[in-house]
């Protein structure tokens, strides 16, 4: 059992990390669209748009980054959520009490 997500802000070492939970949840979540074709899309994306743009959180847990929430402050909508990717098979409870799977 992996210990407790700790939430932290993102850093650009985290990129590689992200893009590849993008991957896999994208991926879960659609199965018929390939996703390893637009990683090279989603990580200029993310490069141009969402890390300038947002604040971004990752949550680790074991020392592995298992989610990632992107908030983008400048459509001036607070918590405005773009994505949450929570890595497949693992669980996510939000304040609210609702859980991710």
């Amino acid at each position: 059992m992996r210990s407790p997500a700790t939430l932290r802000p993102y850093t650009v070492t985290d990129e590689a990390a992200a893009i590849e939970l993008w991957q896999q949840t994208w991926q879960e979540a659609y199965p018929a669209i390939d996703f390893a074709a637009r990683v090279d899309w989603w990580r200029e994306r993310w490069r141009s748009e969402l890390v300038p743009s947002a604040s971004i959180v990752v949550a680790e847990s074991s020392s592995l980054l298992v989610g990632f929430v992107t908030v983008n402050a400048a459509t001036g909508y607070q918590l405005h959520t773009y994505n949450v990717s929570v890595t497949p098979g693992s669980s996510v409870t939000l304040a609210s009490g609702r859980s991710l799977r």
